[in-house]
């Protein structure tokens, strides 16, 4: 059984540019001013440029009990569904790999010292692209699978929000009833219309249908140079 993981992270991020991205067409039941507020956030932070793929560096600290591990790391994505995540720790190398299945649901699968594991189902489900919103589902604003909920102004870290929610119909034949649904927050500036956090639950990849809150909290953002910005960020889980 996959224990939660505790981890600091802060990451470089450097947007690689390609030309389109396709998104399934739009046909209604999200809120329309979650719409626009999605849309905002994606324009700030993009720099109005097309964002298809990423390269980025982190620093990572691993808390398992009392005690805590230090790693480098590089994650890597390219459009909704794949991404690599590799941390180099003294004990070796832990690796994740997202994408989808033929049939088109999301997959990942992680390895380390004891072998490969399949990563929870529930877990693929929440977005692959946790530590590069611009690829996440607040980004999937035109498609007609998610739902999107503007939750109101509200208090959230100590600072004020726009909270928008983010629902995906989570269908897994084999393990899990259709219908069940998996739910990520966000939390915007309401002066800059950009990310200040994330939150969702994880499950554990023996299929328990346990969840552990976690959040992403992001931060200091900078220009770069050919559009778009760049910020550094933490992942906890509760």
């Amino acid at each position: 059984m996959r224990t939660a993981r505790r981890l600091l992270v802060v990451a470089l991020l450097i947007p690689v540019l390609i030309t389109s991205l396709c998104y399934a067409q739009y046909t209604g039941g999200s809120d329309p001013l979650a719409i626009s507020l999605a849309k905002r956030f994606v324009t700030q932070s993009s720099g109005a440029v097309t964002v298809g793929s990423y390269l980025a560096s982190a620093n990572v600290t691993r808390w398992n009990g009392g005690e805590s591990t230090i790693a480098t790391g590089s994650m890597q994505g390219m459009g909704y569904f794949q991404s690599r995540i590799d941390m180099q720790f003294s004990s070796g190398v832990t690796s994740e790999i997202r994408g989808v299945t033929s049939t088109g649901l999301p997959s990942g699968a992680w390895t380390d010292g004891s072998g490969t594991h399949q990563v929870s189902y529930w877990n693929t489900a929440v977005g692959t692209h946790w530590y590069f919103p611009l690829l996440s589902s607040i980004a999937r604003y035109s498609d007609s699978t998610l739902t999107f909920n503007y939750v109101g102004q509200e208090t959230w870290n100590g600072a004020n929000t726009l909270h928008i929610r983010v629902t995906t119909i989570v269908v897994q034949p084999t393990q899990h009833a259709p219908g069940a649904t998996s739910v990520t927050d966000y939390y915007l500036d309401p002066q800059s219309f950009l990310l200040l956090g994330m939150a969702s639950t994880l499950h554990s990849d023996a299929g328990s249908p346990s969840s552990v809150p976690w959040e992403v909290h992001y931060s200091r953002y900078e220009n770069l140079n050919g559009g778009g910005r760049r910020d550094h960020r933490h992942w906890q889980a509760r």
